[in-house]
């Protein structure tokens, strides 16, 4: 009788551990893939502005230089770059979680 009842407690403690690290693994691998998301959309608009001004920087760099030189041009790529690649993995961590929430949040 102690030996059942000690058998079904061990039972659930390891299947409730199983939901929970399967819970786990699926909630890491939700905000990993919105973060990938973000790190991906960042790219999109990196480019997207980026083109344009490219071209027109090509095309009459005295007129659409605004006085900067090529190697200012450069720094400015530089330092633009990494902030949007921090803020697409930070819009990416932020919509992951939120949505976590909103999906897969407990229902009252």
């Amino acid at each position: 009788m102690i030996f059942r009842r000690f058998c079904s407690i061990l039972y659930t403690e390891s299947k409730r551990f199983y939901v929970v690290s399967i819970l786990l693994m699926k909630r890491f691998v939700y905000i990993l893939s919105f973060t990938l998301l973000g790190i991906l959309l960042q790219f999109v608009v990196h480019g997207a502005f980026e083109l344009p001004v490219i071209y027109l920087l090509k095309k009459d760099f005295a007129r659409y230089g605004l006085g900067f030189s090529w190697s200012d041009w450069f720094l400015a790529h530089h330092i633009f770059t990494v902030m949007l690649f921090v803020l697409g993995i930070g819009l990416g961590l932020f919509a992951g979680f939120r949505f976590w929430k909103i999906v897969y949040g407990r229902k009252s």
